[in-house]
């Protein structure tokens, strides 16, 4: 009979290896992020009195939540490398908690713009 052994170990391995470069890709992305907002000259905090301009350019073409996708893959990463499958509330949080929020808050500001903007463009992808 054979051993699992291997496989359980190839397996670890593998989900180490993913993890991380799901990691190294999301150090990478509050660049262009924070770029995109500071060129238009807005904030991250969304109740800022400052953001008068809905940011559609950039990463957010892709994601109208790009922070927030990049903070999915890491916790997803890290839940995997590690085993802290509590992670997922993280995912869940930001679901039902956050993003509904901040949405709520860009319709009332931004208004028809919004609403085309959530039509074209997907909440994580």
């Amino acid at each position: 009979m054979l051993s699992s052994r291997p496989q359980n170990a190839f397996r670890a391995a593998w989900a180490s290896y993913s993890a991380k470069r799901n990691l190294e890709a999301v150090e990478k992305l509050p660049a262009p992020v924070g770029r995109g907002r500071t060129a238009e000259g807005t904030e991250a905090q969304p109740t800022s009195p400052t953001n008068r301009k809905l940011v559609t350019a950039g990463p957010y073409r892709f994601t109208r939540n790009p922070m927030y996708l990049g903070l999915a893959i890491a916790s997803l990463g890290l839940a995997v490398w590690i085993g802290a499958w509590p992670m997922f509330a993280v995912l869940v949080t930001a679901q039902l908690v956050h993003i509904p929020f901040e949405e709520a808050k860009m319709r009332r500001q931004f208004g028809a713009g919004c609403d085309s903007y959530t039509h074209k463009v997907g909440r994580w992808l």
